[in-house]
């Protein structure tokens, strides 16, 4: 599942604005925003760079959480809560 709408409504932008910049119908925009169809890896690239977004936060839901977590962060997150765990299981 990718985060399209999702950027989209944190930015106030439109899924029409984005079928105008990408080059695509706006059912196929409207269809890869709700998830019902997932674009090509490259159109999916060419809305991260109209978006201004990492690629990874239109596909990751964790990756994305608050738009502004990073890699970096997200591995302490992910690290901490292991060690949490697993300090849980001894």
């Amino acid at each position: 599942m990718n985060r399209i709408k999702i950027i989209l409504t944190e930015q106030g932008r439109s899924q029409r604005w984005l079928s105008e910049k990408i080059n695509r119908s706006y059912p196929a925009v409207t269809l890869y925003c709700n998830n019902k169809v997932q674009p090509s890896l490259s159109i999916l690239f060419r809305i991260a760079e109209v978006l201004e977004v990492d690629i990874r936060i239109l596909l990751n839901h964790q990756y994305g959480e608050g738009s502004s977590r990073g890699p970096r962060q997200s591995a302490k997150a992910n690290l901490v809560e292991m060690t949490r765990m697993n300090s849980f299981a001894q």
